[in-house]
């Protein structure tokens, strides 16, 4: 959090945000649950809820979709504190990933916009796919007007290779990590290439556990790069109206450039998110 509010190093260990806070955005964490219990989503002025679920279990047995959700909006671990954490499960350790249950969840959340088409929705996926439907499903929902949020994967391949990161009207986050000496570079594991929308943090990233309801950890992935970006779209659409084309193009305008190092012979944007400030 404290890396993407300033532009420059030496960070100066605070974290500040729009007053709003992203109230009255709606964030869909379509992922493996949500630990509701956790003091992370406690007395929040946002809702946490767990409203849809496409396996046996309701609850986060694996705890991958704690960690995301708390980087949203958790209380203390979030980028928009006061926005609303919507659960959607599509994985567990009872019920694999597979490209249909990311549809489903993906065509859910597109329900809910039809269903309401003036909620203002941000959709925030970890999963990849190599199923070229996923990505059909992914533009669709943007056409929908959902702000579509996906981390690059974990391969440290070009993200061209993964849907709905190709889709070119999606956010797709790959991670960047902050060195000893305060240097920010690419992650050695993290998928790269010109399908990258920006960088986010994603290494040694503390975030909510499912151990216990104060459990905080660290965890690595683009899977937490990409809602530090959710939290980042949940912040501007509070303060005001953009469609998912306007948020992408905003992201890119305040972001901050030329910071990552590491790109050679791995050749992305070189674009670090940064949040807007209050």
């Amino acid at each position: 959090l404290d890396r993407i509010d300033q532009e420059n190093f030496p960070l100066d260990l605070k974290y500040i945000y729009p007053d709003s806070a992203g109230a009255g955005v709606d964030v869909f964490v379509v992922d493996s649950g949500i630990f509701l219990e956790h003091e992370e989503f406690q007395g929040r002025q946002g809702k946490t809820i767990v409203e849809k679920t496409f396996c046996n279990n309701p609850a986060d047995d694996n705890g991958h979709g704690t960690n995301v959700a708390s980087l949203v909006g958790g209380k203390t671990l979030g980028v928009a504190s006061n926005a609303n954490i919507i659960g959607v499960k599509i994985t567990g350790n009872d019920c694999p990933l597979t490209s249909q249950n990311i549809i489903n969840g993906i065509t859910y959340v597109m329900q809910q916009k039809a269903n309401d088409p003036g909620r203002k929705i941000v959709l925030n996926l970890s999963a990849t796919s190599t199923d070229s439907a996923v990505g059909d499903a992914a533009s669709k929902a943007v056409e929908a007007g959902i702000h579509f949020v996906v981390g690059a994967g974990n391969r440290n391949l070009d993200a061209c290779g993964f849907f709905p990161g190709k889709v070119e009207t999606v956010v797709t986050v790959t991670a960047s990590k902050i060195t000893t000496n305060q240097q920010d570079w690419i992650t050695d594991w993290c998928n790269w290439g010109k399908c990258v929308t920006l960088f986010a943090p994603g290494e040694n990233v503390p975030v909510a556990g499912i151990g216990n309801p104060s459990e905080i950890k660290l965890e690595s992935g683009t899977s937490l790069s990409a809602p530090h970006v959710s939290g980042a779209i949940a912040l501007m659409l509070a303060n005001g109206d953009f469609t998912p084309e306007q948020s992408k193009a905003e992201l890119l305008r305040i972001a901050s450039k030329d910071k990552i190092q590491g790109l050679k012979y791995r050749p992305t944007a070189n674009v670090l998110l940064r949040v807007p400030s209050p």
